[in-house]
Formats: structure tokens, C-alpha cells, sequence
């Protein structure tokens, strides 16, 4: 949150002015400028919360140590369940299919979010 009010600030002011003045609504305003001066904060922001969003264990392996052991897990607690001499090759393999997942999903985030406009 800090890091998109950070974004917004940085925003000059004169280029409101100057879309004011050439009669621009807040809705083109926000469109043409906003947005695309928002994506490189945006980008940031979205990419942490992914990497984020798949760090998720200790919530979920305490919520569901006690219940039944064949309900959907996310891949790092299947990855700590599986966690065992026999299996460290099969544990190997699924981190290394994480990570080429995070980069995949990173890799499309900073394309879609890429930044053509710098003022």
C-alpha cells in the first residue's frame, strides 16, 4: 500500500494541470496519465504478492495438522509432507517446478505491466 501511495506522489502535478486545461475528464485523466505512470509501482506490487501468495505454509500446515491428511494442500506444504530420504529427488524436482512457475508468472507480470512512458 505504502509503495502505490509512494507511486502517486511521485506524479507530477503540472500534468493534471495541463490534461485540466486541455479538457480532459478524470476518467481519461486517470487512463492516460495515472495508469500508465502507476504501472512500474503496480508491477512491484503485484510480483510480491504472487511470490507472496505461494510462500503460504505456516498458516496452513497449523490449520490443517489435525484434520484429514488427504485434503488440498498448497505445493510447499506437499512439498514438506513429501519430505523424505526416499523421496528428496521427488522433492528436488517439484521446488525446481516451483521456481520455473514464480519466474513464469514473474516473466508475464513485468510483460503485461511493462512501462512504455517515462516522464
Amino acid at each position: 500500500m505504502l509503495v502505490l501511495v509512494g507511486g502517486l506522489n511521485n506524479i507530477r502535478l503540472y500534468l493534471y494541470e495541463a490534461a485540466s486545461i486541455d479538457g480532459s475528464s478524470r476518467w481519461h485523466t486517470f487512463w492516460t496519465i495515472t495508469l500508465p505512470l502507476m504501472r512500474r509501482a503496480m508491477l512491484f506490487v503485484v510480483v510480491l504478492a504472487t511470490v507472496n501468495a505461494f510462500k503460504i505454509f505456516i498458516p496452513v500446515y497449523v490449520i490443517t495438522w489435525w484434520t484429514c491428511q488427504k485434503a488440498p494442500r498448497p505445493g510447499l506444504l506437499y512439498l514438506a509432507d513429501r519430505f523424505l530420504p526416499i523421496l528428496s529427488s521427488l522433492c528436488f524436482c517439484l521446488s525446481i517446478i516451483l521456481l520455473i512457475i514464480l519466474g513464469i508468472l514473474a516473466a508475464a507480470q513485468f510483460y503485461l505491466l511493462r512501462s512504455d512512458v517515462e516522464y
